[in-house]
């Protein structure tokens, strides 16, 4: 991928002809790869349910904290120069901003190669044994899978892109890792200049024309002139409104553009970029030993009653049924039940719609053809969140009934175990079954690994020795596949590697008068685990987190607490003392009350199946080992007393009335023994009979109806992955603004009735088009290679 600037001007050429040391210094390399659609598409966005940024500031520069000015040379590293050395090299450098020991240039000013990362240790792993450029996602999935190595440990060499990396750069990189990449949306520059404003640098790859070789000084790249090259990858590190131009560092050295950086302007790197990235940086840094966080625990970073947060992931189905819309959300730790709030056609305001107690609701009292906005709340015994942020879309449509609604909340282990990852996601609500796919490098597509009836999967295929796989899940009904979930990344464990982030973490919570027991899940690789402990003390919280114990089992009894409430956290630790990642957080305290020596404890795993026809719940729990009968108890949300219900006996199930509609109602149950103790109450499970509210007839909307926004033209280019760029002509045409037409090029593909409100129009397996709120801009991922010569995700701006 080497490009050789390139002049039309005979005399240039024979000057350069006549100055091969100038003809050098004009070399300039590409490298960027087209991104598969499939796999593009299936990336989690960083900003999926479309909450506003108010409040942007006017510019943004990231660069004071970039490394210098690199050249990538004639080789074509670009993906491995934007995402290791300039995007990398600036996380790692904020991380410890302040710290005399961690500079990117050296007192001369020139780059200090201990802090700076090397592309070679990316580009050599990704480029095949070719000198022929690399994707950007296959750069990110290396520093998530193995982290960056420092320049030092593997020096960057533009004409050697097959070297190996030694142990000791592969050593040296495991402590730089991300957490994750994520897509960002480049329909509306807003989502770029947010993570910028957040400190997030954005790789993106952008398709280059002849004159964005000859830009110089401030000059903003705003058109194609002359011939196109290809893909470049680029880190994007500011933006300022007042050129409408975001700000980029390049790998050209620092006699290119403007000592090495670059402008492009706003609607024109929509038009021309191919895809954009964020990397998330890994904070938990893998130490000897060192301690969990040197800040006071916040009950926040635990489940909170009193604070808690409203759902983060939210779906809703858009035409899946004809006579309603199915809302998924994740579960919220600590959450009893959730509020649906809903905001109709020409509604002004959200409203409460109904209730749920488990993280699924069928809002039966749309209006087919209509699209609705939802908001979620959570709600714990005593408090409630705020709406969720942004809005997600769903309607019921009376044609072309599509597969299940999008998967929520996958999972997968990471590190973990040694010879497989686990799977697991949230309940879909209607499907009847799950299809699990995994992403095949060499194929470029997913392909499906297996099935599951319930909400998890264990793939015993996956690649050993850590290496990142990438999975799907989807939801199956009526013989048809639902969309996607968003793809999730997990590993095994690798050798000689510190072990993986304990999971599972949980203390007992007043089970005890004088200790607290600790529990957590088998880390692969763990040869012991260290136990740390922070106890808040003096009058405005102070405290320390210390190390109190070794043990080498996934257990631990804390029989020397200086106060009553302490938090914990565990690493573990392999064979050469290296340890991982700490564990979330867990909080844990005595009873002074419990008599000693009394160990019943509560039941536990309580479930409840709610049957609303019969107006009844059915619990079940697990036997507790001292028990000889349980109580079950009752109470409306939010008040301090349970009423008792009756006893179970010594049976381990239980039918309990509810007894109102539209409220929400707690069960909790107690152990009891021969000789009369009795156990704190269970951890509840809670139930609610809801009927959504009916929402008000809409009249036809006519001249009014917001297909309007969709009416163009609109103009996109559609790259082929090397030189060729040809411009896609897209027009919606409507005589009646419910029945439209749909043409690419002039050539009418498909007729169907929109949804009105809705942002979106889909005919599912040939394309999606979704409109940006600010309707200049279209978002379309054309699966149908009758229409474009390869499947492509375009961005359309309209003429």
């Amino acid at each position: 991928m080497r490009i050789l600037k390139y002049s039309i001007l005979t005399s240039i050429l024979f000057s350069l002809a006549l100055n091969p040391i100038l003809a050098q210094s004009l070399i300039r390399s590409l490298g960027m790869q087209r991104e598969s659609t499939e796999l593009l598409s299936s990336l989690r966005g960083t900003n999926p349910y479309g909450i506003s940024h108010r409040g942007l500031a006017s510019n943004v520069d990231l660069s004071p904290s970039m490394p210098p000015v690199g050249n990538q040379g004639e080789q074509g590293s670009c993906v491995a120069w934007s995402t290791a050395y300039a995007t990398k090299s600036f996380q790692e450098y904020i991380e410890r901003k302040g710290s005399k020991d961690w500079s990117l240039r050296t007192p001369e000013g020139n780059p200090n190669y201990s802090k700076i990362f090397s592309p070679a240790f990316i580009y050599n792993q990704i480029n095949g044994g070719r000198d022929n450029g690399s994707l950007i996602s296959d750069a990110m999935r290396v520093i998530v899978e193995m982290g960056a190595a420092p320049w030092e440990t593997m020096p960057y060499n533009s004409a050697d892109y097959r070297a190996r990396p030694s142990q000791a750069a592969i050593d040296a990189a495991s402590k730089y890792k991300a957490k994750e990449f994520l897509r960002v949306k480049t329909t509306d520059i807003t989502e770029v200049k947010a993570q910028l404003a957040e400190g997030k640098p954005v790789v993106a790859g952008v398709l280059v024309y002849e004159n964005f070789f000859n830009l110089k000084g401030d000059q903003i790249y705003k058109e194609g002139l002359g011939k196109t090259y290809g893909g470049h990858a680029i880190a994007i590190v500011g933006y300022d409104d007042s050129k409408n131009a975001v700000k980029f560092i390049n790998s050209w050295g620092t006699d290119w553009g403007d000592q090495g950086y670059g402008y492009i302007d706003y609607r024109w790197f929509t038009r021309i970029c191919q895809g954009a990235f964020v990397m998330i940086d890994q904070i938990e840094t893998v130490s000897d030993q060192g301690k969990p966080d040197s800040n006071t625990p916040e009950p926040t970073s635990i489940a909170s009653d009193s604070n808690p947060e409203a759902p983060s992931s939210i779906i809703a189905s858009q035409g899946s049924f004809t006579d309603r819309v199915l809302i998924n959300w994740e579960i919220v730790p600590n959450a009893v039940g959730y509020e649906i709030h809903r905001k109709g056609p020409g509604d002004s305001n959200f409203g409460k719609i109904g209730l749920a107690s488990t993280n699924s609701f069928n809002d039966d009292g749309v209006q087919p053809n209509l699209a609705y906005r939802y908001k979620i709340m959570t709600l714990t015994d005593s408090s409630a969140s705020d709406l969720s942020q942004g809005e997600v879309i769903g309607f019921a449509k009376t044609e072309e009934l599509k597969p299940p609604p999008k998967v929520l909340g996958v999972k997968a282990t990471q590190g973990q175990y040694d010879n497989k990852i686990e799977l697991t996601w949230e309940p879909g609500g209607v499907s009847s079954e799950y299809q699990i796919f995994k992403w095949n490098k060499a194929q470029k597509r997913y392909n499906p690994i297996g099935n599951s009836k319930i909400n998890s999967y264990v793939d015993y295929s996956a690649a050993k020795k850590g290496i990142v796989e990438i999975y799907v899940v989807s939801g199956k009904l009526g013989g048809k596949t639902g969309e996607p979930s968003d793809a999730v990344t997990g590993f095994t464990a690798q050798p000689k590697t510190p072990p993986a982030k304990p999971l599972g973490l949980v203390a007992s919570r007043g089970s005890y008068q004088n200790k607290v027991e600790l529990k957590w899940q088998k880390v692969s690789g763990a040869s012991k685990y260290f136990v740390f402990r922070y106890v808040k003390s003096g009058w405005i919280g102070g405290g320390a987190w210390e190390k109190i114990s070794e043990t080498g089992a996934e257990e631990f009894i804390d029989e020397n607490l200086p106060a009553r409430f302490a938090y914990y956290s565990i690493t573990a630790v392999n064979s050469e003392g290296k340890n991982g990642p700490f564990s979330s957080f867990a909080y844990g305290y005595t009873d002074p009350n419990k008599q000693r020596g009394v160990k019943i404890t509560s039941p536990e795993n309580l479930k409840g199946v709610l049957d609303a026809k019969e107006a009844k719940i059915n619990l079940t729990w697990d036997k507790t080992k001292e028990a000889s009968e349980y109580y079950v108890f009752r109470k409306k949300r939010g008040e301090s007393k349970w009423t008792f219900l009756g006893s179970a006996g010594n049976k381990n199930d239980y039918v309990a009335v509810v007894p109102e509609k539209e409220t929400l109602f707690l069960y909790s149950v107690t152990s009891k023994t021969d000789l009369g103790g009795e156990s704190e109450n269970s951890l509840p499970v809670s139930a609610v009979i809801s009927t959504a509210v009916t929402a008000p007839k809409k009249r036809t909307f006519g001249g009014d109806s917001t297909l309007e926004k969709f009416k163009g033209p609109w103009t996109a280019m559609a790259w082929d992955g090397n030189n060729g760029v040809n411009q896609v002509l897209l027009e919606i045409e409507s005589q009646d603004n419910i029945n439209y037409t749909v043409k690419f090029n002039k050539k009418k593909i498909f007729e169907g009735k929109y949804v009105e409100e809705s942002p979106i129009i889909d005919k599912d397996g040939k394309f999606k088009i979704e409109i940006e709120k600010s309707g200049d801009a279209l978002s379309v991922t054309m699966k149908d290679v009758s229409i474009v010569s390869q499947k492509s995700n375009l961005s359309f701006l309209k003429e």
